[in-house]
């Protein structure tokens, strides 16, 4: 009929298919394998939606297998709602729900936060930010880095100024 690709592709397509058709007659019981760090940190810090069904089926059942990662889960998406949402207002009351969860990771977490509770509360409710000034640092320190050991202050003085 005219198709230009290869045997192996066809075959593949073939065995995908007729394991798709296997799937749905019966769900295989997701088997949880280790799980690298980073990968579940992703998962905890993405919107069950916007994860692969597959990654969505391994979270869930963690999640209903393990109560105390639930409860983190939870914990995580409070604090990421929080931040993008700037809602500082409700940053009291996730400290409290984060000290009575007895996870110590998000506890130790929590009382770095309420060392610094007024600069964090700021960043939360207020409108502005350092960003602007630290891009300029670093922008300023990249070149500082790239002239190293080639002029005088001269150049650096004047590449500074022509990228303003």
């Amino acid at each position: 009929m005219g198709y230009q690709g290869s045997r192996p592709t066809v075959a593949r397509w073939i065995r995908e298919q007729k394991n798709i058709d296997h799937k749905d007659e019966e769900q295989p019981k997701t088997q949880v394998k280790s799980i690298a760090p980073r990968k579940l940190q992703y998962w905890f810090l993405t919107r069950l939606h916007k994860l692969p069904r597959k990654a969505t089926r391994t979270l869930t059942k963690l999640l209903t297998d393990l109560p105390e990662l639930k409860r983190g889960y939870a914990l995580v998406h409070q604090f990421h709602t929080m931040v993008r949402c700037r809602a500082g207002h409700a940053l009291p009351a996730w400290l409290n729900a984060v000290h009575k969860s007895g996870i110590p990771e998000l506890n130790k977490f929590a009382v770095t936060l309420s060392k610094n509770y007024d600069a964090v509360y700021a960043g939360l409710t207020e409108s502005w930010s350092q960003g602007p000034v630290e891009g300029i640092n670093n922008r300023l320190k990249l070149i500082k880095r790239l002239m190293f050991g080639r002029e005088r202050f001269d150049l650096f003085r004047k590449r500074v100024l022509l990228t303003l």
